[in-house]
């Protein structure tokens, strides 16, 4: 039992440590805005071990809530809005006519 928590504990908690040259690469990569993953690809390193030094190194930086870009602008929302509500009207208007 002991030796299984002992192996269990290794493989979770002793993270290989980085280099101080590594890690100046994370952080100058993070004021570019390069996001987590594509740090860890281009450093070869985990992605985690990215957003833990965002988190120690630039606490300030919001992590990238990813997903793709909205399709209709703010614009077209508002203008959608409007159309939609002039022909609201015109239906009211022509069932009441």
């Amino acid at each position: 039992m002991f030796e299984l928590f002992t192996i269990l504990f290794d493989i979770t908690f002793n993270m290989k440590p980085i280099s101080e040259e590594t890690h100046n690469s994370i952080v100058a990569l993070l004021d570019n805005g390069l996001s987590s993953y594509k740090i860890a690809a281009q450093l070869g390193i985990s992605h985690t071990t990215v957003d833990r030094i965002r988190g120690k190194s630039r606490p300030e930086l919001q992590k990238s809530q990813g997903g793709r870009p909205a399709k209709l602008t703010a614009t077209d929302k508002h203008r959608l809005a409007h159309m939609y509500t002039w022909w609201l009207q015109e239906k009211q208007t022509m069932l009441f006519s």
